[in-house]
């Protein structure tokens, strides 16, 4: 009986279960990257392009390619908040999955270079001119953002490592006095 255990374990998986440990993995790394868009970050700068384009890559079903992106972006958005351009930024992420699922069968490393460069460029063209399109981010009796200039301005590599620094120090010291504080009985 122990020898028939043995071979259970050493024979091979089959094609479905195969399908089946592919799937859950993707969707693993997919909610990992859900994950990472809700935690504290710089601007623009997460794993959801990454992870529509690899949706399309990888997960075999269309369906469900096209749907884990959107609810995940969803999810997140509950989190981090709704604005109207919504339906523009998933529309654009949908782009990306149809970009991975140009990918799935042809991964070579420029393709794939080529890819990520495509989902990049046409999130940026679209999302872009949406704002520009639909407009209102602009204060009705100015010219110029709403938003401050210093916002905008060039940060170098120094100065991008400062505020990631202060900004995970203010992070931890928020948390850290949370948990100092009793309740008062």
């Amino acid at each position: 009986m122990n020898t028939h255990m043995n071979n259970d374990r050493n024979a091979p998986i089959s094609q479905k279960e195969n399908l089946l440990y592919r799937t859950l993995l993707a969707l693993a790394l997919i909610l990992l990257a859900a994950a990472l868009r809700i935690a504290p970050h710089p601007w623009n700068f997460t794993p959801v392009g990454a992870m529509a384009l690899f949706s399309g890559a990888v997960i075999r079903d269309r369906r469900l390619a096209f749907i884990f992106p959107l609810l995940v972006l969803f999810l997140g958005d509950i989190f981090i908040g709704f604005h109207k351009l919504i339906p523009i930024v998933y529309a654009s992420f949908l782009i990306s999955v149809a970009i991975g699922l140009w990918l799935r069968n042809r991964r070579t490393v420029a393709r794939i270079s080529l890819a990520t460069l495509l989902g990049a460029i046409q999130f940026f063209l679209v999302t872009n001119f949406a704002v520009w399109a639909l407009g209102s981010f602009y204060h009705a009796s100015r010219r110029h953002p709403v938003f401050p200039r210093h916002q905008f301005r060039r940060l170098g590599p120094r100065q991008l490592l400062s505020a990631h620094r202060r900004r995970t120090r203010n992070l931890l010291h928020r948390r850290h006095s949370l948990l100092l504080e009793h309740p008062r009985g």
